[in-house]
């Protein structure tokens, strides 16, 4: 099909539009008689260009573009139209997604000029890699978001630990920070939704693909972890000790529970005071229940 198509041997084929020149009485006629049927989008000779928050300006040339099904046979849309009908829908200002969809971009953009609508801003960030360069995915082994919860990652760090990646927070940009020293330079690392809120700047992400560094989430675990039970009068320290209490019964075995009620909150406080700079996860605190033999 793609020598008959007048392509190299490695180019994509396409759709040779055996149908487009059927009259409108033989299209009624062979739908009526209960033909399957889908719909396509026509893509117009030309090309289509847009401007991306992280690629900049980008151009697709209409010829290597196929003419898209849009309405399956059985009724029901593709993704393409779906996707851009609901973002429509929805209001939908900005488009911010992995770089595997910029091939798509130029269809979207097509089906928003088809309806006469603006479409949206496009920002198309740069893959997330696992240690071996391959897209981070579960064919590779990689695991979801939810699993990495499951094993004790704080949500707050995982939301640090995906902003930092292929983003050039202002901070790696300031001479005084890079003069220090690592241990004071990753604190620097650590940042807070209010944080991200204020420094956040899709015009700092970069291109290239990123490496996913499980030990670096590790750490800004253990940090927000230690943020986490942080006070600065009498009052914060009560409410730190109440739930750092809450959150031994949620991690240690049910047979601990009434010993962990039953210490005194100024003896509940040194042990958090003491535990919070050393665990990464609540559940090594499975590995100091020392505390509550005796």
């Amino acid at each position: 099909m793609r020598l008959e198509q007048g392509g190299e041997k490695n180019q994509k084929t396409k759709y040779d539009r055996l149908c487009l020149g059927l009259s409108k009485e033989e299209v009624a006629e062979r739908v009526a008689s209960g033909e399957p049927y889908v719909i396509r989008m026509l893509v117009p000779q030309g090309f289509t260009e847009f401007q991306d928050m992280v690629h900049g300006k980008i151009r697709f040339e209409h010829d290597s573009i196929d003419d898209q099904v849009i309405m399956k046979s059985d009724g029901y849309p593709t993704y393409h139209l779906a996707n851009v009908v609901d973002d429509y829908m929805m209001r939908i200002s900005h488009v911010i997604r992995g770089e595997e969809w910029l091939p798509s971009t130029p269809k979207h953009i097509l089906l928003y000029k088809m309806f006469e609508i603006d479409p949206p801003t496009f920002a198309h960030l740069p893959l997330i890699l696992n240690s071996k360069g391959q897209k981070l995915s579960k064919r590779h082994g990689d695991v979801s978001v939810a699993s990495y919860r499951e094993r004790g990652y704080l949500p707050q760090a995982l939301l640090n630990g995906l902003a930092l990646l292929g983003w050039n927070p202002p901070h790696r940009e300031d001479p005084s920070v890079l003069a220090e020293d690592l241990n004071n330079f990753l604190k620097h690392e650590v940042l807070t939704m209010k944080d991200l809120e204020t420094q956040f700047n899709l015009d700092k992400v970069g291109k290239s693909g990123v490496k996913f560094d499980e030990k670096k989430l590790e750490y800004l675990n253990s940090m927000h972890l230690r943020y986490d039970f942080m006070y600065f009068n009498d009052e914060e320290a009560k409410e730190c000790v109440k739930l750092w209490r809450q959150t031994m019964i949620d991690s240690l075995p049910s047979e601990y529970h009434s010993k962990v009620r039953r210490i005194p909150d100024q003896k509940m406080l040194k042990i958090m005071n003491m535990m919070k700079n050393r665990i990464h996860f609540h559940s090594d605190l499975l590995n100091h229940k020392y505390f509550f033999e005796q």
